[in-house]
């Protein structure tokens, strides 16, 4: 049986989350919003949450949260949702990660988003992120941006690393989000890494990013915490 139940969880951006439901309950929701802020701070569990929700996924009352045992959710987790896309890096015939997005990943939701619904009415995709779109699929992300079909949602995420058009940014509903607090990333490794050791210094070098920190909880991740905290703890003060 499932411990933890709940899918995409998230600790610390309550204010984002009303936001994004404020906008639903309007009826005016943005056809593109921009999730910005540093990597590993849970922007694309947020993404995923935001999607679920527009697709038709039970959400408890007032939030976002949805259960792994959802129909939605076992949908756009098996990629077989008719409705979503979720469109990111690929790997090479080496299992390397290729070096960007390639620009007909970004046409190919032209031709998604013009299709019919086939459930609920809304199409919905996730860009993560934007910072590995080349130019030309930065300007393929314009061309849709300025021609939005109707009932349909792009969930941009954006690290900050790398440049973004002021076009792309100004045709976006932004949601900024910061590094959490030392406590919220502490709640973030209990409730996903519940077996691991007891190494403190994690949080200091994770900085708010409990994606880090979940990283660096692992077995690999740990052996590296502990020689970058025994070599920082060997220098003068």
């Amino acid at each position: 049986m499932d411990e933890r139940p709940e899918v995409w969880p998230l600790i610390g951006y309550q204010q984002a989350e009303g936001a994004f439901l404020h906008a639903v309950e309007l009826g005016r929701l943005p056809h593109a919003w921009l999730l910005e802020g540093p990597s590993g701070i849970g922007k694309s569990s947020l993404a995923h949450r935001m999607a679920a929700y527009i697709l038709g996924a039970d959400c408890s009352s007032g939030t976002l949260a949805s259960l792994q045992s959802d129909p939605i959710i076992q949908k756009m987790k098996a990629g077989a949702h008719p409705d979503y896309r979720y469109i990111h890096r690929m790997v090479d015939e080496k299992g390397r990660k290729k070096q960007d997005i390639p620009v007909e990943a970004i046409r190919e939701l032209s031709r998604f988003f013009a299709l019919k619904s086939g459930m609920n009415g809304w199409r919905v995709a996730i860009i993560d992120s934007v910072d590995e779109l080349n130019t030309s699929g930065a300007n393929a992300l314009l061309k849709l941006l300025e021609e939005p079909p109707g009932r349909c949602l792009l969930l941009l995420i954006y690290h900050r690393k790398e440049a973004l058009l002021p076009t792309i940014r100004s045709r976006c509903r932004r949601l900024q989000l910061s590094p959490l607090s030392k406590q919220e990333t502490q709640e973030v490794l209990d409730m996903c890494a519940p077996k691991r050791g007891e190494e403190t210094h994690i949080l200091d070098l994770a900085e708010g990013r409990p994606g880090h920190a979940l990283r660096l909880a692992g077995q690999e991740g740990l052996l590296a915490a502990n020689a970058a905290h025994n070599f920082l703890s060997s220098l003068p003060n």
